[in-house]
């Protein structure tokens, strides 16, 4: 079986590969800013949640790697719980 190219990448990351960090953000950067801009609504606060979403993905990609979800769901989890933070301390 083939593993999961983005997880492949997610698994990088947690090495410590920022190449592996960077092809992950282009394949998800568009899909997780339209997540953060629809739950927060204003431009601004979407650009917050996306660089505390890719922050809290390059701090904590060892333990993203371990969910048992694609990577792609478990990046989205995480934009998603940020995007209703930020709203919440708008």
């Amino acid at each position: 079986m083939r593993a999961e190219p983005l997880r492949v990448m997610l698994d990088e990351t947690a090495l410590g590969n920022m190449f592996a960090f960077s092809c992950l953000y282009d394949e998800l950067a568009t899909e997780t800013y339209s997540l953060c801009l629809r739950i927060v609504e204003t431009r601004g606060q979407a650009d917050k949640a996306v660089l505390e979403t890719w922050l809290r993905v390059w701090q904590h990609a060892a333990s993203l790697a371990q969910a048992p979800s694609p990577a792609r769901e478990t990046i989205l989890a995480v934009a998603f719980s940020v995007s209703k933070w930020v709203k919440s301390n708008e």
